[in-house]
């Protein structure tokens, strides 16, 4: 009997340095010559159990609380950084200058803004907006800014825009919310071109800590995906008029 466990323990550690592939399980077991003096049925089974054990497996989730991960290259070429600005200028010379800038801020840090970068959302939108049309919203948190925006809609100073008629510079908040003393934190971006959201998001470096920029990671379909349907918030848009 202990014989019996000691070459299945043996065929499951071979198979899963393999990569949990069948074509590989095979291929580590023919390596191993105690595997062969077990049943075919007995080895065709264990085969099967490694191949289910590794497709059950949850891969490993890392939430930096608002922002997917990713591996991308922030790098952007001098030819990347040539933006068009159709759709933006359709709305107005505010959308058109905060779109560009919006863009041409890709890959720049959050580090200085509010908890080195990881809560940094607003503030870095209010970057944005103070270096292309010369405002900040009040506060740099998502609740504040949304309330800010509704009182500039209210003043004339800027406009609420339907999620499907968001174009290019416009600003889409799906704002913090505290439910039963619980915070159900929000975010905020800038629309960017093709229905890309660009805002403030971290990546987990080799060292495990994270590296926070503003980047390009959401578009209208995950951003609803995450934001309204997961975490029950409201997406809002507006438009800054010029």
């Amino acid at each position: 009997m202990l014989k019996k466990v000691n070459l299945i323990t043996i065929v499951i550690f071979a198979v899963l340095l393999s990569g949990c592939d069948k074509q590989k399980a095979q291929q580590q077991a023919d390596m191993n010559p105690n595997y062969h003096n077990l049943p075919v049925d007995l080895q065709n089974d264990l085969i099967s159990q490694v191949e289910d054990q590794a497709e059950n497996t949850d891969p490993v989730d890392d939430d930096s609380s608002t922002i997917p991960d990713d591996s991308a290259d922030d790098t952007t070429s001098e030819e990347e950084q040539v933006v068009s600005t159709d759709g933006a200028s359709e709305t107005g010379s505010a959308n058109a200058a905060i779109f560009r800038e919006a863009t041409e801020a890709l890959g720049e840090s959050s580090e200085a803004g509010p908890g080195g970068g990881s809560v940094a959302c607003a503030w870095m939108v209010n970057k944005v907006l103070k270096r292309s049309v010369g405002i900040t919203v009040d506060g740099n948190a998502t609740l504040n800014m949304n309330e800010d925006f509704r009182s500039m809609v209210a003043a004339g100073k800027a406009e609420a825009i339907p999620v499907a008629d968001a174009k290019p510079g416009d600003v889409i908040i799906s704002p913090t919310e505290y439910r039963n003393g619980k915070k159900n934190t929000g975010h905020v971006g800038i629309v960017g071109q093709g229905g890309t959201i660009l805002s403030n998001g971290g990546r987990t470096q080799p060292n495990g800590g994270k590296d926070y920029k503003w980047r390009d990671k959401f578009n209208m379909a995950s951003w609803k995906g995450y934001y309204q349907s997961k975490k029950g918030l409201d997406m809002n848009v507006y438009r800054i008029i010029s």
